[in-house]
């Protein structure tokens, strides 16, 4: 199957989260049902499997935080053919807010 033809470029810092809003041609009758997400490969060839999620109307995201300094290429899949095979980039860079040092976590103390 041939990429889908919308050209998705982000950029953020280390560690920031990116929403990556997709539309779906026709709200399918179980949305919170629907397989959907991406493949995210980066520096140092890892490869990240980042599911999605629908947030309302024909929308459905993909909310991606990168952990490594660098270029990371995605490309969607799922159970709707409308949502299947976008392809895009998202350009990591250096933090710069000094007060992240990392991604969330969850404290094993204050669950």
């Amino acid at each position: 199957m041939q990429p889908q033809f919308k050209d998705y470029k982000f950029s953020c810092g280390q560690w920031d989260v990116v929403d990556i809003q997709f539309s779906a041609t026709k709200v399918p009758s179980e949305p919170f049902a629907v397989t959907f997400g991406a493949i995210f490969k980066g520096p140092g060839d890892q490869s990240i499997n980042v599911p999605g999620f629908y947030d309302g109307d024909r929308n459905f995201i993909i909310r991606f935080s990168p952990s490594l300094i660098g270029t990371w290429k995605f490309t969607t899949y799922g159970s709707v053919p409308s949502l299947v095979n976008y392809q895009g980039t998202v350009k990591c860079t250096k933090q710069t807010n000094l007060d992240r040092h990392g991604p969330l976590e969850i404290d094993p103390d204050n669950q």
